[in-house]
């Protein structure tokens, strides 16, 4: 067991629930880059081309600043990159929601945990969730 099983239930509940929020950001870590302004820039990049790909991708591409300029910087047309961004967006709105999933379950049975035991089984299934994405 990752903890002692002396120890008040309330710390083996905070320090596994330390665990399962550091654990969940490395799993995303394995599909993102890190960063509060790195997740900006992907949920502007992906509005921008949802609304590139909603408008039936008009050239010049200009009205959409980051597929434009992702376009320019690559050498790819504004609709390639556009339509590499809503993919990966739509892989991450998949695993991002599994990760999100499994970490608020394994939250909740951390709180309601009566023991030891229940902590660390709750911890268990958590990392027994994540280890499958």
């Amino acid at each position: 067991m990752p903890f002692e099983m002396t120890k008040p239930i309330a710390e083996l509940q905070a320090d596994a629930i330390a665990r399962v929020n550091q654990q969940a950001e490395t799993i995303r870590g394995q599909y993102l880059t890190p960063g509060t302004g790195q997740a900006l820039t992907y949920l502007c990049k992906l509005m921008d081309a949802q609304a590139y790909q909603a408008a039936g991708y008009p050239m010049p591409a200009s009205a959409y600043p980051w597929i434009n300029a992702e376009a320019t910087a690559t050498g790819k047309t504004p609709q390639a990159v556009a339509e590499l961004i809503i993919a990966a967006g739509q892989r991450w709105h998949s695993v991002g929601a599994q990760i999100e999933a499994a970490r608020q379950q394994a939250l909740a049975a951390l709180k309601a945990a009566m023991d030891g035991k229940a902590v660390y089984d709750a911890e268990v299934a958590f990392n027994n969730a994540v280890s499958r994405l």
